[in-house]
């Protein structure tokens, strides 16, 4: 069935999975073409923006998701990427907030918008943000990093430690975890 625009969207999630961004958007372009309102194909096509660097394009796409599909949480919480990506961190913000108000429990969104707070220097909101991803996902291990990142800042060096442990224990390939521990430890003096 040419016409079905479902099938073209998921086959554009194949070729997004292995990296192929460029077919990925062709698929995602048909799915749209096919269906004007498909929220999700907009929102996907936008990630495979993203991922080639073409941001513009991506914020483009997640706002034509909301539009379509004010709910849909996943498109804030991308968009606020590609902002973050253009060194935007207010519209940033803006998204990741949308997406946590639409999905209270929503791990990465939590993550994210911590990350945009440590960047812009308000760590305890940062750490806020962090706790909020860890107590929805436990086994978040980049938000175990980014608040053991501000208790460094803050020279709570015990606390990241043991957040860095954390995400150690979750991904032993977690490299940045390694590597904040060691300095947390050398400036503790325990090397």
């Amino acid at each position: 069935d040419p016409q079905f625009a479902a099938a073209y969207n998921n086959r554009g999630g194949v070729h997004s999975r292995r990296g192929d961004n460029r077919q990925a958007v062709a698929d995602y372009s048909q799915a749209i073409a096919l269906d004007p309102l498909y929220a999700e194909a907009y929102n996907n096509r936008g990630i495979a923006h993203a991922e080639q660097g073409e941001r513009k394009l991506a914020i483009a796409d997640f706002g034509q998701a909301i539009a379509i599909k004010p709910q849909l949480s996943e498109a804030y919480n991308n968009r606020g990427l590609a902002f973050a990506g253009l060194d935007n961190p207010q519209q940033a913000l803006a998204n990741y907030t949308q997406a946590v108000g639409l999905q209270p429990r929503y791990a990465d969104a939590y993550a994210h918008r911590g990350a945009a707070y440590f960047g812009l220097g308000e760590l305890d909101q940062a750490i806020a943000d962090f706790d909020e991803a860890i107590g929805a996902n436990p086994e978040h291990a980049p938000a175990d990093v980014g608040r053991a990142l501000a208790y460094s800042q803050l020279g709570e060096l015990g606390k990241a430690i043991a957040d860095y442990s954390q995400a150690i224990t979750l991904d032993a390939q977690h490299a940045p975890a390694y590597a904040g521990r060691g300095n947390a430890y050398a400036a503790q003096g325990l090397l």
